[in-house]
């Protein structure tokens, strides 16, 4: 029973896939995904329309979106961070889409209010 004016809160420290269908051969829908590095974006929004993204391993392909979808950047790389430098892009929304060499992709919306 909760206490008066709070509800419960939840906590949890496993990230899961949630499946409408059977993926991965479970039938429960429910998958533990494979442990991968947490990847940063700050500052976000941008300051001066810079972002640094950290936590990156191994090979790496970035590629930044406007709205339109229309690739504004792309750039391969092996290092664990890197800078993007939006202040000859007008403000707005971007997205971020990073594409490992085991093909696990993450995409990131970042701010520019440069």
């Amino acid at each position: 029973m909760a206490m008066k004016g709070r509800g419960p809160e939840y906590q949890y420290n496993e990230d899961f896939t949630v499946c409408l269908k059977a993926c991965y051969g479970d039938l429960v829908g429910l998958t533990k995904q494979a442990a991968s590095g947490i990847i940063k974006v700050f500052p976000n929004p941008s300051v001066d329309g810079k972002v640094m993204i950290s936590g990156l391993q191994g090979r790496n392909e970035i590629r930044i979106y406007n709205l339109f979808g229309e690739v504004i950047s792309m750039e391969t790389i092996d290092r664990n961070d890197l800078e993007i430098n939006l202040a000859k892009h007008p403000k707005g929304t971007y997205i971020v889409k990073i594409n490992n060499s085991e093909n696990q992709v993450r995409v990131v919306k970042i701010l520019n209010d440069y």
